[in-house]
């Protein structure tokens, strides 16, 4: 049975975070995955709604180039893609992170967390309930300012 329909028709949200502090959510609606998609850190060939994550912060309140992003949210009948553009003044591999809120229908909600790796040494993650996703890809790429990051989730994974 496919999960794909009823979590489409939901709202999706992306949320960052960066040394402990966590943005709070705004919604983005999922889009078809445009073809020829290519997870490897670089969203050149994404198309589509990128959605600003306007935020309210807890704790205290980070300069907008500590603490700033961009995403889209796409999918196909295997995976669900996250790409988001991040403006950190530091990339922390392992610790930073992106986080997709998935409101499932019947009033339940899935986590996914995407963590860049440390570039070079370590690979990006991704995880649900704090256990890796088998099948995911996460893929950082760091630049002046920040980082992007592309994700592919298995709609399997998803509860």
């Amino acid at each position: 049975m496919s999960r794909l329909p009823p979590i489409v028709a939901t709202m999706l949200t992306v949320v960052t975070t960066s040394g402990g502090v966590a943005a709070m959510p705004k919604g983005i609606k999922a889009q078809a995955a445009p073809s020829g998609l290519v997870i490897d850190g670089l969203p050149n060939e994404w198309v589509g709604d990128w959605r600003e994550l306007s935020h309210t912060v807890k704790g205290s309140k980070p300069a907008k180039a500590d603490l700033s992003a961009k995403a889209i949210v796409v999918y196909d009948s295997k995976f669900l893609y996250v790409a988001a553009d991040v403006s950190d003044d530091k990339l922390v591999g392992g610790s930073d992170c992106v986080e997709l809120l998935l409101g499932i229908p019947g009033g339940s909600t899935a986590s996914i967390k995407l963590y860049p790796g440390v570039p070079g040494k370590t690979r990006g993650a991704a995880k649900i309930g704090g256990r890796p996703i088998r099948g995911a890809k996460v893929v950082e790429a760091p630049k002046a300012g920040g980082y992007s990051l592309e994700a592919k989730i298995p709609w399997r994974a998803v509860p």
